[in-house]
């Protein structure tokens, strides 16, 4: 029962956050951890990494655990849209040459390129993450010669599931009908077993229509038997799909009953590739979807 109750705490929570869509803007420019997803989960793992070698000390005597929990505590992470080349000043790298994440010992920072972080599973995460603060503690420079080996720290301290919440927005309204220029059109909420893959559908009625009958000084929206569907592929490291406005028979009670498809907003649309951690925005030129995605 205490594991129920958590778990829902978690699940609760985690869905006030992301459920305002300004919140996805957080990941634009140079963000450090007070608030940029992708920084926090690179201190997160830091956390959990540092844990599991307090715990096991005799695995690696060589690492100064306290040097290590120093470099967690002071250093500043920030997410750059901008590639991370071996020269500072240079923005035009070969891909391949681009780095995730650099450490700077002197300045007391590391920078992490967002693209790169978000498209690599945990594992891969666990090792930047300690080379970079072995970096910052001088003991790891070009090389893994630590960090390769703790690739393990984290997969026991984990659960194999994650929440997200994917929520469509319709842009360019008119003032009238909203006051930020777009309005929640349906969202949905999933919890994926990373163990395995699995189709998935989901819908939600459509919550707007910028369709109104005046009735004297008040507004109504038009009743709808539309529905947002969202239809996914979910697996360990990966949740792509379609996003669809379709007509739904509401009388079928057991599953998601598509008589009609009447729009696809996203096709075969990679939502995440990677671990599926933090926020990611999509676009058209009239629909705005945001997905959010956290351990549970």
């Amino acid at each position: 029962m205490k594991r129920k109750n958590e778990f829902e705490l978690k699940l609760t929570l985690f869905f006030f956050l992301f459920s305002i869509p300004q919140l996805g803007l957080c990941f634009k420019g140079r963000d450090g951890n007070g608030g940029n997803q992708v920084a926090m989960r690179f201190t997160e793992i830091a956390t959990e990494s540092l844990k599991y070698l307090e715990k096991n000390t005799e695995l690696y005597p060589n690492i100064n655990l306290k040097s290590l929990n120093s470099s967690i505590e002071t250093t500043k992470i920030y997410s750059v849209t901008y590639k991370l080349c071996s020269k500072d000043d240079d923005r035009s790298c070969p891909d391949e040459s681009g780095f995730v994440a650099k450490n700077y010992p002197d300045k007391g920072e590391i920078l992490i390129n967002e693209n790169l972080w978000q498209s690599l599973v945990l594992e891969e995460k666990i090792k930047i993450v300690l080379h970079e603060y072995f970096g910052i503690m001088g003991i790891e420079l070009s090389n893994y010669v630590f960090s390769s080996t703790m690739k393990i720290a984290l997969e026991f301290q984990e659960t194999n599931q994650y929440a997200c919440q994917l929520a469509l927005f319709q842009k360019n309204l008119p003032q009238k009908f909203a006051s930020k220029n777009f309005e929640l059109l349906g969202n949905a909420t999933l919890v994926i077993n990373s163990t395995g893959a699995e189709g998935k559908m989901l819908s939600s009625p459509l919550l707007f229509q910028p369709n109104i009958e005046q009735k004297g000084r008040k507004s109504k929206k038009k009743d709808t038997d539309l529905d947002v569907v969202f239809r996914l592929v979910v697996g360990k490291n990966y949740l792509r799909g379609n996003v669809e406005l379709a007509k739904v028979n509401r009388k079928t009670k057991h599953f998601i009953d598509v008589t009609e498809t009447t729009s696809v907003i996203f096709e075969n649309t990679t939502f995440f590739e990677g671990e599926p951690i933090g926020i990611k925005n999509f676009e058209s030129k009239d629909y705005k979807l945001q997905v959010a995605c956290s351990h549970i």
